[in-house]
């Protein structure tokens, strides 16, 4: 299981949420379960060091974000950030401000960061 920290829970700067993620066959990952972490654990632990790339899936019994539930994210394309989505058409990055508009992704290609 890989478990990247990435992404930034708003109004609490020492805290990620990180997935624990499956590789399947070819390029799939499966998002199984989120938890929260705080950061200096993260980076203890080798967090911010992993990388994932490819296709996702979530498994049936995914959690979701531990804060909102949601189950759908997007990338922030000017700082890389991984931001909670609720189906927005327009958004506006938490971290950088970008605004713009989601679209979809066949694939991802992801560090851990946010340290």
């Amino acid at each position: 299981m890989l478990s990247p920290s990435w992404l930034n829970v708003p109004g609490q700067r020492n805290l990620s949420v990180s997935p624990s993620i499956r590789k399947g066959g070819g390029d799939l990952l499966t998002f199984v379960w989120a938890f929260n972490i705080d950061k200096q654990k993260a980076h203890r632990e080798g967090f911010d060091k992993k990388h994932v790339k490819g296709a996702v899936s979530l498994d049936i019994n995914f959690n979701g974000c531990p804060h909102c539930k949601t189950k759908r994210f997007y990338v922030c394309q000017n700082c890389k950030t991984v931001v909670c989505w609720h189906g927005e058409k327009t958004v506006t990055c938490p971290s950088c401000r970008q605004k713009g508009t989601v679209q979809a992704a066949e694939s991802i290609d992801l560090n851990g960061f946010g340290y």
